[in-house]
């Protein structure tokens, strides 16, 4: 039986798998890897400046720590121009938002 899911048709099975996928993005679950194919970040000194999402997505979680350095800032443009962007969760950890880190994203309506 195929499901439509997210503008895409999907198996019940793959369904479970997404769901399965989003719901570990969303618990901070992931290895650094992982991350990787969702943010481009930088280190330094044991904290994480999140430099440009990846994905497209509407709504994104981003998460307190990748591997053992906590996030702490939402660097330059990082989210620029992500048009279906609706809403970004922000963890407790992010001490700085630089300018222009979600310019261009004219249906973002919560920051939470």
């Amino acid at each position: 039986m195929l499901l439509d899911y997210k503008e895409k048709r999907y198996t019940r099975d793959e369904i479970e798998e997404l769901e399965a996928a989003e719901l570990n993005i969303s618990m901070g679950n992931l290895l650094p890897s992982e991350y990787e194919l969702i943010f481009d970040y930088t280190v330094e000194n044991n904290e994480i400046t999140i430099t440009n999402l990846k994905i497209e997505d509407k709504e994104i979680e981003i998460p307190e720590k990748i591997g053992n350095s906590y996030v702490t800032k939402i660097g330059r443009t990082a989210f620029k121009n992500k048009i279906g962007l609706r809403e970004v969760a922000l963890p407790r950890t992010i001490t700085s938002i630089e300018d222009y880190a979600f310019f261009g994203c004219g249906n973002l309506v919560y920051i939470t």
